[in-house]
């Protein structure tokens, strides 16, 4: 009696038709893989490889190949949710809900690019700096001569796109001139056409004036540059509206100190960094503040107004990419940092989640806190 079942389900197998992917050229299977897990498969992935992955995750259907697809959309969605951290029954509900008008590949392809954006965030691809565009250094205040590391780092990563300003007048001398030093400046920008500026020190009195002439008006092709001022200006209280700004500061800046500053309230402190910040446009500013951190796990030191730690890790050059991006300068240069982590910190950042309802759906009851018994593995 118990070979009858087996039997039939021999038959069933033998009776279904061939798959497609026994026919399909190679063209046609990355499509389907790309349609079923949001990816391209490896590229070291040979049709054979391929085809075998295909044919173990699109089961048979009764209803036909159609049905068989979708059921291993469907799959796919739910294992891609899980492993993102949602519940089996939260992942249920959202892949019934994403899976409803996806009926072509090009919707498909969507879902999966909206999924992704929500719950796992691909980190950007490395920049090519080979191609990289002009970065225009303004040499007072650089420490062309007294810190050439900052310099010989840009360089070693953008080469002969980085560009050092020919005017080296200080503008903090008793009889600067501001209006007449600016015009070298403005006429290297004018011949170079770079895509960012970057100034140290008292080179961000230049800086200042750019950004007046900006708002001013008859000086359009400004705002088609990012900027970068390493230490924050202390006449410095507006940045421009539409253009990228990033600010480093750190803790220990001993020459133009600035707190950061949130109140105990969790207000933003007047006159604080993050108060300059927010003068900036939404999305587009972003602040590089070393803080000064001394805990049982260690001690991490604030820079000074000469800051050490844009010489580690790439720094500087990453915020330069941040700056060139097509994405907000903070989401690029934290993105760049997982270039660090280990893999067993990304797999907990991805089971965390990356939308605030992946983490939302964790929570027990409505009440916002709770206590947490003292000896809970959660405690």
């Amino acid at each position: 009696p118990a070979a009858a079942p087996a039997a039939a389900t021999a038959a069933a197998t033998a009776a279904a038709p061939a798959s497609p992917f026994h026919t399909m050229s190679r063209d046609e299977m990355v499509a389907t893989h790309e349609c079923l897990f949001g990816s391209s498969p490896g590229c070291n992935t040979d049709d054979d490889e391929l085809r075998t992955q295909l044919l173990e995750f699109v089961k048979p259907h009764a209803d036909g190949w159609k049905a068989a697809l979708a059921a291993a959309l469907r799959k796919s969605v739910f294992q891609f949710l899980t492993s993102c951290g949602r519940r089996d029954a939260d992942a249920e509900r959202i892949a019934s809900a994403r899976l409803q008008s996806c009926s072509t590949e090009a919707a498909q392809r969507a879902m999966w690019d909206k999924l992704s954006l929500e719950y796992c965030p691909r980190a950007p691809a490395p920049p090519d700096r080979s191609s990289a565009d002009k970065v225009l250094v303004i040499s007072p205040g650089f420490g062309i001569m007294a810190t050439p590391a900052q310099l010989r780092t840009l360089v070693g990563a953008f080469g002969s796109a980085v560009v050092c300003s020919n005017q080296h007048a200080s503008p903090e001398e008793a009889d600067f001139d501001m209006a007449a030093g600016i015009l070298p400046i403005l006429q290297e920008i004018k011949h170079h056409k770079p895509k960012a500026i970057l100034c140290a020190s008292k080179g961000g009195l230049y800086m200042r004036e750019l950004w007046r002439l900006m708002k001013a008006g008859g000086h359009d092709h400004l705002k088609g540059i990012a900027y970068l001022m390493i230490n924050a200006h202390p006449g410095l209280t507006q940045l421009p509206q539409g253009v990228k700004v990033i600010l480093v500061q750190g803790a220990k800046e001993e020459k133009w100190p600035r707190p950061r500053s949130y109140l105990n309230n969790g207000r933003v402190a007047d006159s604080s960094l993050e108060a300059l910040i927010r003068t900036g446009s939404p999305g587009m500013c972003y602040l590089y503040y070393t803080a000064e951190v001394n805990s049982n796990w260690g001690y991490r030191k604030g820079d000074t107004h000469v800051p050490t730690s844009l010489l580690l890790h790439d720094c500087l050059p990453r915020l330069v990419d941040s700056l060139l991006a097509t994405s907000s300068p903070g989401a690029a240069f934290q993105a760049s940092s997982r270039a660090f982590v280990s893999p067993e910190r990304l797999a907990a950042e991805n089971g965390l989640g990356w939308h605030p309802e992946t983490l939302s759906s964790r929570f027990e009851g409505t009440e916002m806190r709770v206590e947490v018994p003292p000896d809970s593995a959660e405690f």
